[in-house]
């Protein structure tokens, strides 16, 4: 096999093939608080090759989606001088994980091909390419009506937007507001109830009047959800002969035993937390 260097990578992330450079240049922070490799896991590969300039992400939690987005913006930003990239969070303490994430990325780029940082501010990264150049990743909360305004945005992701106020969704339109002919935005959430901005969103996209592109992923998208057979638990679990809804997800969404095993579990789990 043969191994492209760094430059090779980033060549080729710059006439847009960003994927290679994504695996092979991009940390981040599994589970247990190792550094790893940013791959793709499958929900996140079917969006990749799905994404389009208008996206709406309906997702469950922990598919990983929000780091992924972040990735393909970070090596954007880092190949294409002047790019003005935005993320919006709810919460201040979303907000500085999403910072964090970011700053992880750039950190575990080699030194000698990552544009210096000429930003010292702890919400903005500002890669500095030499004559005036220089493309920004700053990171904010929704709640504030002034942030994103003044300039283009090139790219914008919106987390959680099921979970913004009215004065946050104000925000993000004026945001969006400001993205050009080429840019990209995505705005993702976990499910909130039947009502506000991103349900209507999402409604409007699946329905085709708007420009949303809509792209769902269940829980049952991450492998990591199942509990194997030679597991005690999983021979726990499944004492109870299958149900009547077990069986439909496995004859409708191709479940197998083991994801029906971590269901239980966790159907379990939420209901001792009652």
């Amino acid at each position: 096999m043969v191994i492209e260097s760094f430059e090779t990578l980033l060549q080729r992330a710059a006439r847009g093939d960003i994927l290679p450079a994504m695996r092979e240049l991009l940390r981040i922070q599994d589970k247990e608080g190792k550094l790893v490799p940013l791959v793709p896991k499958p929900a996140q590969l079917h969006y990749f090759n799905n994404r389009t300039e208008s996206d709406i992400v309906l997702k469950a939690a922990q598919l990983g989606f929000t780091t992924w987005v972040q990735g393909e913006f970070f090596i954007e930003a880092m190949v294409n001088p002047g790019m003005e990239v935005i993320y919006t969070a709810q919460r201040v303490d979303s907000a500085k994980r999403l910072f964090e994430i970011t700053t992880r990325m750039y950190h575990a780029i080699p030194e000698g091909i990552r544009p210096p940082n000429v930003s010292d501010s702890t919400q903005k990264l500002a890669m500095d390419f030499g004559g005036g150049q220089v493309s920004t990743i700053e990171i904010g909360t929704a709640g504030s009506s002034s942030f994103g305004r003044g300039r283009p945005v090139h790219r914008y992701l919106a987390t959680e937007v099921g979970f913004y106020e009215r004065e946050e969704v104000l925000t993000m339109d004026g945001i969006i507001a400001r993205i050009p002919f080429g840019g990209r935005r995505v705005e993702e959430s976990t499910a909130n109830g039947q009502e506000g901005t991103f349900h209507d969103n999402w409604q409007s996209a699946i329905n085709g009047t708007s420009d949303l592109t809509p792209h769902f992923y269940a829980w049952w998208w991450d492998p990591g959800y199942s509990i194997p057979r030679d597991n005690d638990a999983h021979t726990e679990l499944m004492k109870r002969p299958i149900d009547e809804e077990e069986e439909w997800l496995m004859r409708n969404k191709q479940l197998n035993i083991e994801q029906i095993a971590w269901r239980r579990w966790e159907a379990r789990k939420h209901r001792n937390m009652d």
